[in-house]
């Protein structure tokens, strides 16, 4: 299993502070950096996302398992933590 994040300047210090509760690996892409924002986009495009912080949880075999939307929530980062404290 892994995640991946894209996120914002803002968004990916909120991230590094978080990180090390994760015992997971972490793709992080920000997109703000020129190099890092095509495939951002196509991260947050295969799940329809258009704002950022955007989480996706991934398997093994690199299908989403779940996905987490600032569209839909303040606090991403929180609600990635809570889900894989129930796992």
């Amino acid at each position: 299993m892994k995640i991946q994040v894209v996120c914002d300047s803002d968004s990916e210090k909120v991230l590094l502070e978080i990180s090390d509760k994760i015992n997971l690996p972490i793709e992080h892409y920000n997109e703000d950096f020129y190099k890092e924002k095509r495939k951002s986009n196509m991260i947050k495009g295969s799940c329809s996302a258009r704002m950022t912080p955007f989480i996706r949880v991934l398997n093994d075999d690199d299908v989403i398992i779940r996905a987490f939307y600032s569209e839909a929530s303040d606090n991403v980062f929180n609600d990635l933590l809570n889900y894989l404290n129930e796992q």
